[in-house]
């Protein structure tokens, strides 16, 4: 029987780290390259997940490429093939309303689209590289485009804690 410390399991999340971070350096190093980019995709901390309770020394970190949501279609207008791929980070916050760490969130502002898989998943890191640092943490305050469903969204909750507000 071998045992396996808390220290060696320490040891283990701190050498995922390093890989993460050096895959960041490789990426960062050719952004357009599409092996650079899954494996910078594939190891970030942002969609690492732990498995059992929190807090755990167990935590899946890598692998994160095989659970993108990604979908194909024709382009109605120039019937072009389209790849879309879609992701987001764990959930990180007790008011997210799922498990921490071990649930990802549909983070729209990673949506991307692209003629091929390889283009596709070369967009998403330059995405994820944007809107997340090396460690796993979002970036505060990175300008971006709402959509217009979002914008509505916005709308309709702000309208709703209004009508709650008025009701108390």
């Amino acid at each position: 029987m071998f045992s396996y410390t808390d220290q060696n399991k320490f040891e283990h999340l701190q050498s995922a780290l390093q890989t993460a971070f050096e895959n960041e350096q490789a990426y960062l190093a050719n952004p357009t390259d599409f092996l650079t980019a899954y494996h910078f995709i594939d190891t970030h901390p942002a969609f690492w997940t732990v498995t059992g309770d929190v807090p755990s020394w167990h935590w899946n970190t890598w692998g994160h490429c095989q659970n993108v949501y990604h979908g194909a279609y024709n382009d109605e207008d120039d019937g072009k093939l389209v790849i879309y791929l879609e992701t987001g980070s764990h959930l990180n916050k007790v008011e997210d309303g799922g498990k921490l760490y071990q649930e990802h969130y549909h983070d729209y502002r990673l949506d991307v689209w692209a003629d091929t898989f390889e283009q596709a998943f070369i967009k998403l890191a330059a995405m994820v590289y944007k809107f997340f640092d090396h460690q796993g943490v979002e970036r505060p305050d990175v300008p971006h485009i709402k959509p217009a469903w979002v914008l509505e969204l916005d709308e309709r909750i702000a309208e709703f804690k209004k009508w709650k507000d008025e009701e108390l």
